[in-house]
């Protein structure tokens, strides 16, 4: 009997500290980062009234006699499953979506967390406002080149720090990147690409010459019409001689006659002593697109139309040393191709650019050394894609060697009138611009170059990356949250304020960037809430009270016995 009742105590003790476990769970039921805990139970040993005896010759075998004496508690298990994500949409607050902890710190010992409801102290440190630890993880450094990096080889020993207010240099702009579209349509000044005379004064009496009889097919208001064939004339005649042939071939289909189409002749103006044919019309003007190669105007004329060259006119803002922003105009103006031969030799698809001087004159935009207005050539491939761009000389026109091998890019010069580093270099990207029939859309969609600025907010990534965000526009990486993981998390000591540290049996530490290996994602703007299921610690709370009831039943009932007992000798 009084083992009956020892083995109901040890009963009743347990199944009190059954209770004491769903006691703190539902207790913890709203606490952030809360990782539930179980009691499982185990026998104690069993006194054994009589041995096991095996069987023999015509008899059978005996089984042992024991009786057990009671129970124990095996574990308390934590049960480290994810718990719901909630939005709080505070920029400071962190969740993480998998397995991992926080890395906490105060200055001498690490602890371990999943609870991020972490704020800002008043040095910019980050930190949780509960305990006043700080978050571990890797503060980003500037290397050689000036861009912020962060190194996660290296153990994440700093906290981080997250200096709202303080301001960010300037940088100097060193290169722009232009996307968009040139209009590829047919260009509307057409010239021979003979250089017929260098006397740009005497340019209108410079004429060009037919070496061989053609016919020219054109397009005139929606009609198409093919001339008679033109007689071989020498130079001064060929422009009289088109603009008749053109109105004799309206005529003789029933065209109006009346309505002319003019024929002359002007500057190129792309390079010293081009001579241009320039048709201008009431109505939309196009040639055919297959002339015979007799005629020396048919490899110029074929799918042009004729209403001017085109244009458009883009501009991008040029950061100096010292912050202060120059807007820079960026010209592209469509290109006659030049004959066989001719230098310097200007390719189909091919535009030129040219770089306004900055500041009404003041700060001048040069080319190379030449001291002259920066310009250049971009040429694209029929299908439209970019294929090259150089950057002309004073001089040389397209010759410059030290410019021709720069394929993605053209370079000017930059000379500062006030102060400023003289000579910045600037390289404009071109790559990515496309000539299709789709209009002029062309503008400056990246400049690596910024003004000063100050910090005013941030936002964390997955990656646990912290990302500042400056007044000027300039994103820049400020550090990166580390997050440690365990061989056996169940293993961690519990410690107060949501901490946990490192035990014997714990494992050491993983120490890692978020979202690698095992170690979850951080999920900004949000908290884990406890995995405390309430279902399962009233239904817990049930089995503990039946138990403990049970074995109160076996206590009283041995009394009983007992007083029974005792009552024999009366």
């Amino acid at each position: 009997m009084l083992r009956a009742m020892n083995s109901a105590i040890s009963g009743l003790r347990n199944h009190q500290t059954m209770m004491d476990v769903i006691s703190n769970n539902i207790a913890n039921v709203n606490t952030t980062g809360f990782k539930s805990s179980r009691v499982t139970f185990q026998t104690l040993l069993a006194q054994t009234i009589r041995g096991a005896v095996p069987g023999a010759i015509g008899r059978g075998g005996q089984d042992g006699i024991q009786v057990g004496l009671g129970m124990a508690i095996a574990s308390v298990d934590r049960l480290n499953t994810q718990g719901v994500l909630s939005n709080t949409s505070k920029i400071t607050d962190m969740a993480i979506a998998g397995d991992g902890y926080f890395i906490m710190t105060d200055g001498a010992k690490k602890y371990f967390s999943r609870d991020g409801s972490f704020d800002l102290d008043q040095t910019g440190a980050l930190i949780s406002p509960a305990t006043g630890l700080r978050v571990n993880g890797w503060m980003a450094s500037t290397n050689a080149a000036g861009q912020k990096v962060i190194n996660t080889a290296m153990p994440p020993s700093a906290p981080l720090t997250i200096p709202l207010g303080a301001g960010v240099n300037a940088k100097a702009t060193g290169g722009v990147s232009f996307n968009g579209n040139l209009n590829g349509s047919s260009t509307d000044l057409l010239g021979t690409g003979v250089i017929e005379d260098t006397d740009i004064a005497n340019i209108g009496k410079t004429a060009f010459a037919v070496s061989g009889t053609d016919t020219v097919t054109f397009t005139y208001g929606g009609v198409t019409y093919t001339t008679a064939a033109l007689t071989a004339v020498a130079k001064g005649a060929v422009v009289a001689d088109l603009a008749t042939s053109l109105q004799t071939a309206m005529r003789a289909a029933g065209g109006a006659a009346t309505v002319g189409i003019s024929v002359t002749v002007a500057d190129a103006a792309s390079v010293a002593g081009d001579a241009a044919l320039v048709f201008k019309g009431a109505k939309a003007l196009s040639f055919g697109t297959s002339p015979s190669s007799a005629l020396d105007l048919g490899s110029v004329l074929k799918g042009r139309a004729s209403t001017g060259l085109e244009t458009m006119t883009t501009s991008f803002v040029a950061y100096d040393t010292l912050g202060m922003a120059h807007e820079v105009t960026v010209k592209f103006e469509k290109q006659v191709a030049t004959a066989s031969g001719v230098t310097p030799a200007i390719a189909n698809n091919t535009w030129k650019w040219s770089v306004a001087n900055l500041d009404a004159g003041t700060n001048i935009v040069t080319t190379g050394t030449t001291g002259t207005q920066a310009s250049g050539f971009v040429t694209f491939e029929n299908a439209g894609k970019f294929q090259s761009v150089v950057t002309a000389t004073a001089t040389a026109g397209l010759t410059n060697p030290a410019e021709t091998s720069n394929l993605t890019g053209a370079r000017v010069t930059l000379q500062f009138a006030n102060g400023q580093a003289q000579g910045q270099q600037v390289a404009l990207d071109f790559s990515r611009m496309t000539q299709l029939q789709d209009g002029n859309t062309v503008s400056a969609v990246e400049n690596d170059g910024y003004p000063t600025g100050t910090l005013t907010s941030f936002t964390v990534g997955s990656d646990g990356t912290i990302m500042g965000s400056y007044s000027n526009g300039v994103q820049e990486a400020l550090g990166q949250i580390a997050l440690a993981t365990f061989a056996n998390p169940g293993g961690l000591l519990l410690v107060s304020q949501n901490l946990v540290a490192q035990s014997a049996n714990s494992g050491i530490p993983q120490v890692g960037v978020p979202g690698i290996g095992a170690r979850g994602q951080i999920n900004n703007g949000q908290l884990e809430l406890s995995n405390v299921d309430l279902s399962v610690q009233f239904t817990d709370m049930i089995r503990a009270e039946r138990g403990f009831q049970a074995n109160s039943r076996i206590i009283t009932t041995s009394d009983e016995m007992l007083q029974d007992l005792v009552n024999l000798k009366r």
